[in-house]
């Protein structure tokens, strides 16, 4: 199988062109894949949680997968293993700090231990002493109160500040930006040297479930799968390159009341009507709402009688098929609701690409150096490097 460190990416680009990056928190590598799209060299994920960090290692083989807890250990830590695989000092921090304290879908605790981690990805930002960061993290955090009463975003600010980093924070909406899902998440650039600007959305006519997973087969137990028949909207044929076959795509065998229950189920409502957010029931001429694990009922297929599969899952998410999961079902499913959806990411990637390049002009201007650096942006050079496959992503995100 072809690693997605194929796919859309800019393999052909030497190392040294591509802005070392460290991944904090990395899960099963979304965040990390739409910066690799978007031309920097992702070179660590680092995560405690090991099924997911096995399927980060699967998907981006040349990042090393580290196996720790943020808690522990140190930016020099992270500098020495990045030295010892020949990689430069990093440049960029990105990463989702896990936020089930500052998260709606349950109870929200302000002295919850998981909300510390938060701090702790500052500090290793400060202790990277690198020249930007990007934290993702769920809506709620912009309402969290400290076990002081503190607003939480202040004070995430001001640690920031206080490390030397300029902020701007937002949240945006994954359906924004060519995803076809909402999925509402809080996102705070950071940089050493000027305040930087943050995106704007790109589109207000969303993708739907249709535009996600219609070309699909009906799942089977095996795995894997081969395409039924050939793609049917732009985002599937994006979403299909340099995969084959389909992985991850079987289904869940419910019981004959189960699904009766789902049968009597109409697009739009849940099985379960006091559950709004598991065993929903999608509509295929809209949005999915946010995906998530939901004790393995991420939401009902419009149409067949049945939960969805990680698949048609990862597709809501905008992970490619390439993309391979590991684990239980169970993990995969919660790899994946975990995950920041990798064309957000890229979006975002190519915003702070920009706000680099900034950071290059105004260095050309004091050299007075101009005349000799070419002067090519990344979109120029994606499109130098890339293959049709890599191509035709360029050209579909450009595009819409």
């Amino acid at each position: 199988m072809k690693a997605v460190s194929t796919w859309l990416t800019l393999r052909e680009t030497k190392r040294g062109e591509r802005p070392v990056t460290v991944d904090l928190f990395s899960g099963a590598g979304g965040l990390s894949l739409g910066f690799d799209m978007a031309g920097f060299d992702v070179a660590l994920g680092l995560d405690a949680w090991e099924d997911a960090l096995k399927t980060y290692r699967m998907n981006h083989p040349s990042s090393i997968p580290l196996l720790a807890d943020a808690r522990k250990i140190t930016g020099r830590d992270i500098k020495n293993k990045l030295r010892e695989k020949g990689f430069d000092d990093p440049v960029l921090v990105i990463g989702g700090p896990p936020c089930q304290g500052f998260s709606y879908a349950g109870k929200r605790d302000p002295n919850d231990e998981r909300n510390n981690l938060v701090w702790h990805f500052l500090r290793l930002v400060h202790e990277l002493d690198v020249d930007y960061f990007v934290m993702e993290n769920v809506s709620g955090l912009l309402t969290m109160k400290t076990p002081e009463g503190d607003s939480v975003p202040e004070k995430v600010l001001e640690r920031a500040e206080e490390y030397g980093y300029k902020t701007n924070i937002k949240l945006l909406n994954a359906v924004n930006f060519w995803v076809p899902q909402h999925r509402r998440r809080v996102i705070i650039l950071g940089s050493s040297l000027k305040a930087p600007s943050h995106l704007k959305p790109l589109t207000k006519i969303p993708l739907t479930v249709r535009d996600g997973i219609s070309d699909l087969p009906t799942p089977t137990p095996a795995d894997p799968q081969s395409y039924a028949h050939p793609p049917e909207r732009p985002y599937q044929e994006v979403m299909r390159v340099g995969s084959r076959f389909i992985y991850n795509h079987i289904p869940t065998r419910h019981s004959p009341e189960m699904i009766e229950k789902i049968k009597n189920t109409p697009p739009g409502q849940s099985v379960y009507p006091k559950f709004k957010h598991s065993w929903y029931r999608l509509k295929w001429n809209e949005p999915a709402p946010v995906m998530k694990e939901n004790h393995n009922a991420p939401a009902v297929h419009p149409e067949e009688h049945r939960v969805i599969t990680p698949r048609e899952m990862a597709r809501l998410q905008s992970f490619p098929d390439a993309f391979r999961f590991l684990g239980t079902k169970s993990s995969i499913l919660k790899q994946i609701g975990n995950a920041v959806p990798p064309i957000l990411a890229y979006f975002i990637a190519r915003h702070v690409m920009t706000i680099m390049h900034e950071k290059v002009e105004i260095e050309i201007k004091e050299e007075k150096l101009r005349n000799s650096i070419s002067g090519k942006d990344i979109t120029t050079l994606q499109a130098s490097n890339s293959s049709k496959g890599q191509l035709k992503l360029t050209q579909f995100l450009k595009g819409r």
